[in-house]
């Protein structure tokens, strides 16, 4: 198995940082094509964004393929509530 991803740093990483490294980790061990990162801030930087955004050998396909993901993921959990509300499925924690 290769090496994985080491940080060094003198104080806590925030949370979205150890998210990043575990992702970083675990995508160590796969071959990757392409990488799409979004980053919502909580104030506008000095340029006036809040979403930062940024990819790694992507074209225009994948960055669509990315969003596309990330819609059906979205629509997925829309019904996954709904049923929830209904009563149909389980709240998470509850056996069925």
């Amino acid at each position: 198995m290769g090496r994985g991803l080491i940080l060094l740093s003198d104080r806590e990483l925030a949370e979205h940082e150890a998210f990043l490294l575990d992702l970083l980790n675990g995508l160590h061990t796969r071959e990757v094509e392409g990488v799409a990162v979004v980053a919502i801030l909580k104030e506008k930087d000095p340029d006036g964004g809040d979403i930062i955004s940024a990819y790694h050998n992507m074209s225009l396909r994948d960055r669509k393929l990315a969003a596309d993901i990330i819609d059906t993921d979205v629509t997925y959990r829309m019904v996954k509530n709904i049923l929830q509300d209904l009563d149909i499925l389980p709240e998470p924690g509850e056996e069925e």
